[in-house]
């Protein structure tokens, strides 16, 4: 719908196939890849970027566009 949203999807699907291949053999949670995207986007340190991240990473796995083990912890953001 907008540039933001296309950045974000982007943004959350290059952080998850990043962290896959640098940890072949570990399972990859939502939490990881949230807490991933935060240390390295530093502008999205606001209470609405964490909560728009949250929501994006999570509509990603329900869509079935990655694979990651569902975060009770990201539950409360999303």
């Amino acid at each position: 719908k907008s540039t933001g949203q296309a950045e974000e999807v982007m943004t959350v699907l290059y952080a998850s196939r990043e962290l896959k291949q640098a940890h072949p053999a570990r399972e990859l949670d939502e939490q990881q890849l949230y807490d991933y995207v935060l240390d390295w986007k530093k502008s999205w340190n606001s209470d609405e970027k964490k909560q728009t991240l949250a929501s994006t990473i999570r509509h990603l796995v329900l869509l079935g566009w990655m694979r990651v083990q569902i975060s009770e912890s990201l539950s409360e953001a999303a």
